[in-house]
């Protein structure tokens, strides 16, 4: 289970997209899968939402 802390960027429009997401601070989720090099799958409240790596690594995480 991880916890989102905050923001590892300062592109905004990244952040407006987690936050459509409802990946915001104090959210947690699990990883589903990597199914590829490039993509990785999270479950949000049993959401399952797909990000590319640089948009997941966008994010400060508690693990």
């Amino acid at each position: 289970m991880y916890k989102i802390k905050g923001y590892n960027t300062i592109d905004w429009a990244l952040i407006g997209t987690y936050l459509a997401q409802g990946l915001v601070p104090g959210a947690t989720f699990t990883l589903v899968s990597s199914p590829g090099p490039g993509t990785i799958w999270i479950d949000l409240d049993g959401q399952v939402i797909a990000l590319r790596k640089q948009e997941f690594e966008g994010m400060l995480c508690d693990c």
